[in-house]
């Protein structure tokens, strides 16, 4: 029926068609069923016209009264709702009263053509089609009967509201979500066609390899063009035949570029895109510095790409979702809240049911359809589901909007982050880090609302606010809060796991999970900044007791029991969350017991309670931070922070689980745990710092402060408020550090991380007793005043400065024993030298006038020699070698140089060289135009000399006045560069000459090398075309030796011999 909808007219001859066949098998092929329905008697007086006339006027009057009075009817019903188009078009698809209602006009044209031609009738006619006629018009006429049945039955159900609705999701899954993933799938498939379907190469701007792109990044020349009338739409293409074309075209783009060495990047560029409207002239194919398209492969072209028209009753799930959210705000415009509220749940139904109806068992996607990308060669490609959440902002500035009037609407959508959390599972994790928005927006719109009332609320001339609105607005406001912190906290994320599945699904089910749960910690603290940084006194208590309670209330749906002190889960964090199951039983495993699933969920909820942990911490630095210098007795972020330290709820109801940081060593624990432990979640926190918004915003009530201003607090850089707190706790519960202590002892291994932290401390402890902490005494003052404690400020300077000094001990200490225990490991300082080997000997390392390197015995040339330091810890046994520093390829070039300067050096002396006179420099140390003609008139003369002897000349010149003067930028007839003497010509390098090379003259390449003296030489190109390299590979071209400087430095010195001996041998 759906098919019939968007081709009526091919839908109604098809129900001809099939009305005449089956009259054909009843009335004439006897020999198919073994009977036929005999042929009818008619008597004399029989008017064949008044018996056609009949079923015609039948039918004449049910086109022309039943479809357009139900149609009317229907259309009248509608019109009670603000927004009824797509209503409108749901039920024209659900009915099925295009395809009837065409059908019926068939039949009705049919009949009319059997009545007019019946004047025309003879006996022998009448007898020989009457039987067919018959059959085949009662037949058609049967279908319309069951059609127009059919129309009539769907009308009945729609015009009732519960129907109505199914037929709203019926619709909107079976045809505009099918439609629309149909159409993203293949433009996913267009895009990639390149690489997936046609086997090229990525797409690289370097090179001169042909490229072929399915979206417009360069215009290039028009290939093939089509002209299209009428609004059309690009509904497929054939990649197979394109890939015959892409194949062609590149083989004779290759050969081209071979023939021409400055021949640029050839790009191949199909411009048309999958569901795209075109009108008139269309360009479907381009060619970027290419070869063109021969007639053949723009017929291919022209014929790959299949245009039709766009369907004429064309639905969009989120035009669905807008038409609902648009009821929602006519209801609350009438104030209908009742209706409204209705609408809104009717909104979350259709979510729902689009979300279930995307769920795959493909892992590319996620496993829901939802998560794929819309448009994916635009900017800003967004999935499915992002784009059925956007209704549900304005559905937010609804809620707010009349907030004082009817707060259901404030209500459902509070709840709609837990409702899609509690229906989809936990994979795909976007769906469920997406759906967090709608809160997220909600809260934004409840926060301007909350701003406005406050600035009413303000006397005149009023510089401050209390941070809590009048009586009357502050109740709608608290209920509203409290309806929000009830959704927001029944966040939980359901889980599908079959164990039939095996503990790899699992397992990756798990992680989904944790991913969710982590973003939503992220956003919890979010919204607690954007609440204390407005002076939102209502809303930062409660979300600091919502963030307070939030392992409290989850910790026996994330079990982990006592596996704090397992050391196979010392390190245990959030990565764990990124690992397939394979590799987190590895990254788990002790060499003894195998890793089970229940172990590996408990690790993994121990890690989310790790980083929920990490995040309290640094939550608490902020709130210290922004507090100021020096804060006020009743400071709100002073309170609320002492409350996240004390672990003390601000409000009844819930849960409070946290780990202690009552003391000097329970911070210190935490805050070396978070900012050096292994794959810690510092990352994701200074995340949060970055994505906290600081700019001035929408500007909702002008001259209030939304946000905090300055720069990101990055849990690194909160020194000042960790001395704070530290120094307030000091005394506490004694001045220990023994957990400290244990964090850093187990990092022995890790001489990077001890040096760091033995920096850190010893930076903290210097800036306690330093003059600039004095002022941050008002605020530990605050501090203590806020937690009940009081001690001397001095004394507990002084405890926390000795804290600091014992661990830059330990971290010293246990550096030093790791250095002194560990011994060398000669395979890592051989495995450097055979790398830098690699680095400075391999021919494709290098580039003209040097086209090869020869290995061979060398034992009179002479020694090269180049020391250089490194850290002893990059060489010891047991620990990992981080080579990929960037030191070998620095290295390496520094060979490469050494070895061609002192090899063309070895080369002036034994030939006894002449370098070409230098032009003398004045006073200024500019060059005179003439000094300037006359050089390049020597070397070109030397150049013409040397040829004329049967060698193929070479200009080298180093970093001086006369390699300046080779550049084809010194030269020309241009004003500003000097004019060069006649009979020479100085034109830039062609792309095979070399990176180093400086320009041709007269045809000879100039290339830039370090020479004796930074003199200039005319040589024969064979001398330099190979660098003889002693040994037999480059990996043994290297001797290596060391000594140790001191404890944590090695000299290494390298040794090799490298000579310009080949081209002297070849020419001799």
């Amino acid at each position: 029926m759906i098919w019939g909808t968007d081709r009526p007219v091919t839908f109604a001859l098809l129900m001809g068609a099939i009305a005449a066949a089956t009259s054909y098998l009843l009335v004439c092929a006897d020999w198919i069923l073994g009977w036929r329905i005999p042929a009818p008697k008619l008597a004399s007086g029989f008017d064949l016209s008044a018996f056609a006339g009949v079923p015609w006027s039948v039918q004449a009057t049910l086109v022309a009264l039943v479809y357009p009075l139900v149609l009317s009817f229907i259309a009248l019903t509608l019109q009670r709702k603000a927004h009824s188009t797509v209503s409108l078009r749901v039920y024209i698809l659900d009915s099925a009263v295009v395809p009837a209602g065409a059908s019926s006009i068939g039949l009705l044209i049919a009949l009319g053509v059997e009545y007019f031609i019946t004047p025309y009738k003879t006996d022998e006619l009448m007898v020989s089609l009457m039987a067919p006629l018959l059959a085949a018009s009662g037949i058609w006429l049967l279908f319309n009967v069951l059609l127009t049945g059919f129309f009539l039955g769907r009308t009945l159900r729609f015009v009732q509201e519960e129907d109505q609705k199914h037929a709203f999701s019926r619709v909107a899954v079976d045809v505009a979500l099918h439609a629309e993933l149909v159409s993203a799938v293949k433009k996913h498939v267009y895009l990639n066609a390149p690489q997936s379907a046609w086997g090229l190469p990525a797409f690289n701007v370097e090179g001169t390899h042909p490229q072929v792109l399915t979206f417009q990044l360069r215009k290039g020349r028009t290939q093939v063009k089509r002209t299209l009338r009428g609004g059309v739409v690009l509904h497929d293409v054939h990649l197979r035949l394109l890939r015959l074309v892409v194949k062609s075209w590149s083989r004779r783009a290759v050969r081209k570029a071979q023939a021409t060495p400055q021949w640029k990047k050839p790009t191949l560029i199909f411009r048309a895109q999958i569901g795209a409207g075109a009108l008139g002239e269309v360009v479907l194919c381009t060619v970027d510095e290419g070869p063109a398209l021969n007639r053949l492969e723009r017929f291919l072209v022209r014929t790959s790409f299949i245009y039709g028209p766009a369907a004429s009753l064309s639905l969009s799930t989120k035009k669905m979702l807008d038409e609902l959210v648009g009821g929602v705000e006519a209801a609350t415009e009438q104030h209908r809240f009742g209706a409204a509220h209705e609408e809104l749940k009717e909104v979350f139904r259709l979510h729902k049911t689009l979300l279930l109806a995307g769920v795959s068992h493909v892992q590319a996607i996620g496993r829901n359809a939802a998560t794929i990308g819309r448009s994916p060669s635009s900017w800003g490609n967004s999935s499915f589901n992002q784009e059925w959440l956007e209704p549900y902002r304005e559905g937010a500035q609804i809620a707010v909007n009349c907030l004082e009037d009817d707060e259901r609407l404030f209500r459902t959508l509070s709840n709609i982050t837990a409702g899609i959390a509690s229906q989809v599972g936990s994979r795909p994790e976007q769906l469920l880090i997406d759906a967090q928005l709608v809160s997220t927006n909600l809260a934004y719109q409840l926060s301007a609302w909350w701003t406005r009332k406050a600035d009413a609320s303000l006397t005149p001339g009023a510089t401050s606010f209390s941070g809590v609105l009048p009586t009357k607005e502050h109740k709608v406001y608290e209920r509203a809060i409290v309806g929000f912190i009830g959704g927001w906290g029944q966040f939980r994320v359901r889980l599908d796991v079959a164990e039939s599945n095996g503990d790899a699904e699992a397992w990756y089910c798990h992680t989904g999970r944790a991913i969710a749960y982590a973003a939503h910690i992220d956003n919890t603290v979010r919204l607690l900044f954007a609440a204390v940084s407005r002076g939102d006194e209502t809303a930062s208590v409660w979300l600091v007791d919502c963030f307070l309670k939030w392992w409290g209330n989850r910790e026996f749906e994330l079990v982990c029991p006592q596996l704090l002190e397992d050391f196979r889960l010392r390190d245990v964090s959030l990565h764990l969350a990124q690992m397939d199951w394979a590799s987190a039983q590895q990254d788990m495993w002790d060499g003894a017991e195998s890793i089970t699933l229940d172990f590996a969920v408990a690790a993994l909820n121990l890690a989310i309670r790790k980083y929920w942990e990490s995040v309290r911490l640094y939550v608490i630095l902020v709130l210290i931070q922004t507090a100021g210098a020096v804060p006020s007795a009743q400071s709100r972020e002073l309170r609320l922070a002492s409350a996240l330290i004390q672990g003390s709820p601000l409000h009844a109801g819930g849960s409070v689980k946290v780990w202690r940081l009552d003391s000097v060593d329970d911070v210190l624990r935490a805050a070396l745990g978070t900012l050096y432990g292994v794959n810690t979640p510092l990352v994701r926190i200074d995340a949060i710092a970055e994505s906290l918004d600081r700019g001035a915003g929408d500007i909702v009530v002008p001259g209030w402060l939304y946000r905090w201003s300055g720069s990101a607090n990055h849990f690194e850089s909160l020194k000042r408020p960790l001395e704070i707190l530290l120094v307030a706790l000091a005394g506490a519960r004694g001045s220990g550090v023994r957990q400290s202590k244990q964090l850093i002892e187990n990092w022995w291994r890790d001489l990077n991380k001890l040096q760091e932290v033995k920096s850190y401390c010893n930076n903290l402890r210097e800036h306690l007793g330093s003059q600039d902490f004095d002022s941050a005494e008002a605020a530990v003052q605050a501090v203590q005043v806020h937690l009940n404690k009081s001690f001397p400020i001095p004394s507990g300077r002084s405890t926390v400065a000795e804290a600091f000094g014992t661990l830059q001990r330990v971290a010293t200490h246990e550096r030093h024993i790791s250095l002194k225990a560990l011994q060398l490991d000669l395979a890592k300082i051989h495995k450097m030298a055979r790398s830098l080997g690699s680095s400075a000997f391999v021919v494709a390392k290098y580039s003209p006038p040097v086209r090869e390197v020869l290995y061979a015995s060398l034992p009179s040339a002479p020694h090269h020699q180049y020391q250089f330091d490194d850290h002893r810890e990059h060489y010891l046994r047991g620990l990992d070698s981080n080579h990929d520093r960037g030191l070998v390829p620095l290295l390496g070039a520094e060979l490469r140089r050494i070895s061609l300067s002192m090899g063309f050096e070895a080369l002036v002396r034994e030939l006894g060289l002449t370098p070409v006179s230098a032009p003398a420099e004045d006073a200024s140390d500019d060059i005179s135009s003439d000094d300037k003609r006359a050089f390049i008139a020597a070397v070109a003369s030397q150049c013409s000399a040397l040829a004329a002897t049967g060698e193929t000349p070479v200009i080298v010149a180093g970093n001086s006045p006369s390699g300046q003067l080779l550049s084809a930028h010194e030269w020309g007839p241009e004003e500003w560069r000097c004019h060069p003497p006649s009979g020479v010509a100085i034109v830039p390098s062609h792309l095979d000459d070399g990176l180093h090379t400086l320009s041709r003259v007269n045809g000879v390449a100039a290339y830039s090398l370090e020479t004796p003296d930074e003199g200039c030489f005319v040589v024969p190109g064979r001398l330099l075309r190979s660098l003889t390299v002693s040994g037999t590979s480059p990996e043994s071209a290297l001797s290596i030796e060391w000594r140790e400087l001191n404890e944590e430095q090695l000299r290494f010195t390298l040794t090799w011999r490298a000579s310009f001996i080949g081209g002297r041998q070849r020419g001799m």
